[in-house]
């Protein structure tokens, strides 16, 4: 234990604050990565190394890919492609559907005919994309694919035609499971 006469000294050097000097240059706050990143470009510049652009003078980046998101009506997940910008929306059908059977995925579509789907911004829209548009003048990257309406295509595959016969099996069965109920 210390006694008084020792213990005066160490409270006169904490007092003045000379025991927190080297802590204290020790807790300065470090210079962040982007300060440095910023005070290295600016002497880079000063010193004619570099030559700073301005924004105008800096060439943007022109785009020549796009990833693009396309789900399959009645499918489980979204068919993602890169595509380029001058591709059009049918070229974009086109290249779904022949990666969608290339990757053998589930549910098995009954027709893979391009001309038999229209493709849409969203599942709730119900205007169709022109076929003609290009890629880049479209306002999303994510797309939804489906049936055209039988009424709207003369081809016979754009829905299979036992759907009439399936839809008429399923109301006679609904009438046999109301009858097991009451059994």
């Amino acid at each position: 234990m210390l006694t008084v006469r020792q213990q005066q000294p160490f409270l006169d050097r904490l007092s003045n604050g000379s025991l927190l000097t080297p802590l204290s240059q020790e807790m300065r706050p470090r210079p962040r990565p982007e300060q440095q990143q910023q005070q290295l470009l600016d002497w880079l510049s000063n010193g004619s190394l570099m030559t700073p652009l301005s924004e105008e003078a800096r060439p943007r980046p022109k785009l020549t890919k796009l990833l693009i998101n396309v789900t399959i009506q009645g499918t489980f997940r979204a068919v993602h492609l890169v595509m380029s910008t001058e591709s059009t929306v049918a070229d974009l059908v086109v290249a779904v559907l022949s990666k969608y059977v290339q990757d053998c995925s589930l549910p098995i579509l009954p027709a893979t005919n391009p001309s038999s789907f229209d493709l849409h911004y969203s599942q709730f829209c119900f205007v169709s994309l022109g076929k003609e548009k290009k890629l880049i003048e479209l306002d999303s990257r994510n797309f939804f694919l489906c049936w055209r309406k039988a009424s709207d295509n003369s081809s016979s595959d754009v829905m299979p035609s036992s759907s009439t016969k399936i839809g008429k099996a399923s109301s006679d069965r609904a009438w046999l499971t109301f009858m097991d109920i009451l059994l």
